[in-house]
């Protein structure tokens, strides 16, 4: 008798496990109801574009031009150390070229490495829309200025008007002042500019900094 009621109470407890186990269901799957809304992750938002080789490169010096094998025993030139001025080079054919002259005035060796910024304004202060092609050579390389000694800088540009510029009077506003930010800076020193104006919306064609 005991063993019969010990097999049915057997019985009864496995057709409970089985009713237990039907009311489970299906198991959801992973990232369903409210927690996977929670657990969603949001997207990253998408980084600016890389620019172009050779982009323009107008009032933080172009960004890091200095290669990483360079040495550091030389720092590079700040704008407090430099002072610069024009030299007029030829002209002919509606283009005129020049050569910005850079002079070490302090009393510290410094480097320059590449082509910096530069951008036009006016004697009030306006700035006058400015684009540096880096298109002429020489190219990059170190250029170590001890106390009083220069750096050479080429640039040209056209003075002929271009798309919707004006015919019948100066294709843009006049310039007094050229800023030049040395390579891997974001601050500028002022250079005098006295050459006119600059044609196809402010477009100079520059070297790199190079040893006279």
């Amino acid at each position: 008798m005991n063993g019969s009621r010990i097999a049915a109470r057997a019985g009864v407890l496995l057709v409970a496990i089985g009713l237990l186990a039907g009311c489970g269901g299906t198991e959801q799957p992973t990232g369903v109801g409210s927690s996977a809304a929670a657990a969603t992750p949001t997207p990253a938002p998408a980084e600016p574009p890389a620019a172009a080789p050779g982009a323009p490169a107008v009032g933080d010096g172009g960004g890091p031009e200095r290669p990483p094998d360079v040495s550091d025993g030389d720092p590079r030139c700040a704008p407090a150390q430099l002072e610069g001025r024009m030299e007029p080079g030829d002209a002919g054919a509606g283009h005129r070229s020049a050569t910005l002259v850079v002079t070490n005035t302090s009393t510290n060796r410094c480097t320059l490495y590449g082509y910096g910024g530069a951008e036009l304004y006016t004697a009030s202060g306006v700035p006058i829309p400015t684009r540096l092609t880096r298109s002429l050579e020489p190219g990059p390389s170190l250029v170590l200025l001890l106390p009083g000694s220069s750096a050479r800088k080429d640039l040209r540009w056209t003075v002929v008007a271009t798309g919707d510029e004006p015919v019948d009077e100066p294709c843009q506003v006049p310039a007094s002042q050229l800023r030049v930010i040395p390579p891997d800076e974001t601050s500028p020193f002022s250079v005098i500019w006295d050459l006119g104006p600059v044609c196809d919306g402010g477009r100079l064609d520059d070297s790199a900094f190079y040893a006279p």
